[in-house]
């Protein structure tokens, strides 16, 4: 089996280097895959105390994931944690 894709955001800001997502609960985009594509997908979210950069985690990477079911047409797919 091959390995398929990644995908990355970075929300720091300008003013003080952080985005503050507090106020919301998740997250939400769309995805598809290819007709003879493997249909399960991790989905994962990183931290201040899951990514190393912040300094903080002794475990890194060990973001805030969860599997999900991808088809082979346009879905919203929302998550949250």
């Amino acid at each position: 089996m091959a390995w398929g894709a990644g995908f990355g955001v970075n929300f720091l800001t300008r003013q003080n280097g952080v985005y503050d997502a507090s106020k919301y609960v998740g997250v939400s985009f769309k995805a598809k895959v290819g007709e003879i594509s493997t249909r399960q997908i991790r989905f994962a979210i990183g931290d201040v105390n899951t990514h190393p950069n912040a300094g903080v985690c002794k475990v890194c990477w060990n973001h805030f994931s969860k599997d999900l079911i991808v088809t082979n047409q346009w879905k919203r797919i929302p998550c949250s944690f």
